[in-house]
């Protein structure tokens, strides 16, 4: 595929002042030169730069403004040889000139190519390519922050570090077993055990920082209160949602999830059973639903009517309804009339600033496969603790070369390794 031109449209779908077609590979002077005509008589299609002009497409006749960009090998951000056309923002125009180019000799980039061709010549590692889809997919501004840090190389240099504590731990361990046939004796330091615990726990700490986002997508923000405290009323006024309500205790027995915005932070709703509701085979149901609720959530929301103020414990916000029928509530809890939308900016405003507190000031963009892979070199850091202990030092040596070619594994792949294929399994065309 280095080899090969491969092009695309590379700006998002449907109509815009201007379109972005992509070409990446070899030898691309020569589609320019077939179809490009410059408005400058000193263009030349081999130096890196930009030029206006008109793109011919003889297929229809047309003879379209045109900006073309050139990069060139290695300085690009596929590592290859790199043309852009920003022609007008028709998608019929664009289209008919890709499949011009595809005629000429061109092949239809694959989905994620021009970044599979950037990790492939060693301009992004893979930690990076999982950031250029996580920004992709950024649906608020701390997404989008998280995923900028790690296109700059945040994660890449964080799970660096983590290679480099194994090496720091792996050295004394092959310098006893290089000289284990010798009369030199080799000094494991007492403090070993010690070091690979710490570093266990740095692995630890990487995954949970992840939060939900990694593990769900969205934060989960679960409502929690009595029977008639007014929570499927409230998740009504805060997702749009139609969930039934009534006057009598038990109404909703199972878990409602709908999507919804905190100050423009994207989040999940849930709404769960009464915690004193009635009891009976589906209602035990609904009670078990609301604990599982309550173990996965990311802000746990009290909800307790505003005349009673009756509140469950161990809740990180508390907001009391019927704001309308009692107007002093207890200072640490925020009002809410759901029915007329009193109170409701003030609630997702603080549900918005406890999630940013939670989730820190540089929230991580992490892919499942980074996560994922952290989590399998915690585990095989923590065999080698056991190792070290009961076994020769060979075992807990084989155990931490096995999690460094963990960490290793999230920033580089072989050609051909499915890794490969993983990442860019979900990708679309242009990117």
């Amino acid at each position: 595929m280095a080899g090969e031109a491969v092009v695309a449209i590379a700006s998002a779908r449907g109509r815009s002042a201007r379109a972005v077609i992509r070409m990446a590979g070899s030898e691309l002077a020569r589609f320019l030169l077939a179809r490009f005509e410059p408005a400058s008589t000193t263009w030349d299609p081999e130096d890196r730069g930009s030029c206006v002009g008109w793109w011919i497409v003889p297929a229809h006749g047309w003879r379209v403004p045109v900006d073309v960009w050139t990069y060139k090998a290695p300085r690009s951000v596929t590592g290859t040889d790199v043309v852009e056309l920003l022609v007008p923002g028709s998608p019929a125009l664009a289209e008919a000139i890709v499949r011009d180019l595809i005629g000429l000799g061109a092949g239809l980039a694959a989905p994620g190519a021009f970044t599979r061709l950037a990790v492939m010549n060693g301009r992004l590692d893979l930690a990076q390519a999982d950031a250029v889809m996580a920004l992709i997919r950024a649906r608020d501004d701390a997404d989008a922050r998280a995923a900028h840090q790690a296109l700059e190389g945040g994660d890449s240099r964080m799970i660096e570090s983590l290679e480099d504590a194994l090496v720091d731990l792996l050295i004394p361990l092959e310098s006893a077993l290089d000289f284990s046939d010798q009369d030199v004796a080799g000094v494991i330091p007492d403090d070993l055990a010690v070091r690979a615990s710490e570093l266990a726990a740095r692995l630890d700490a990487a995954v949970a920082a992840a939060n939900g986002r990694t593990r769900r997508g969205l934060p989960r923000v679960v409502l929690i209160g009595a029977a008639n405290a007014g929570k499927s009323t409230l998740w009504n006024a805060l997702t749009g949602g139609a969930a039934l309500t009534a006057s009598i205790p038990g109404t909703t027995r199972d878990a409602l999830e709908r999507e919804g915005t905190c100050a423009g932070m994207p989040v999940l709703w849930v709404d769960t059973a009464g915690i004193d509701g009635p009891r009976g085979d589906v209602d035990d149901l609904g009670h078990a639903m609301r604990e599982r609720q309550v173990r996965g959530a990311d802000l746990l929301v009290g909800v307790a009517d505003a005349r009673s103020c009756d509140f469950p414990e161990g809740c990180a916000l508390r907001v009391a309804t019927h704001l309308d029928l009692v107007r002093e509530i207890p200072a640490d809890a925020w009002g809410v009339c759901a029915p007329s939308g009193e109170g409701l900016d003030a609630f997702r405003a603080a549900v918005a600033e406890r999630l940013r507190r939670g989730s820190g000031d540089a929230p991580v963009a992490f892919s499942l496969r980074v996560a994922e892979g952290l989590r399998d070199a915690a585990v095989v850091v923590r065999r080698g603790i056991e190792a070290l202990a009961s076994h020769p030092p060979e075992f807990a040596a084989s155990d931490w070369r096995e999690a460094q070619r963990l960490l290793r594994r999230l920033r580089f792949a072989e050609p051909g390794d499915p890794v490969l294929d993983r990442i860019f399994a979900s990708w679309c065309i242009g990117k």
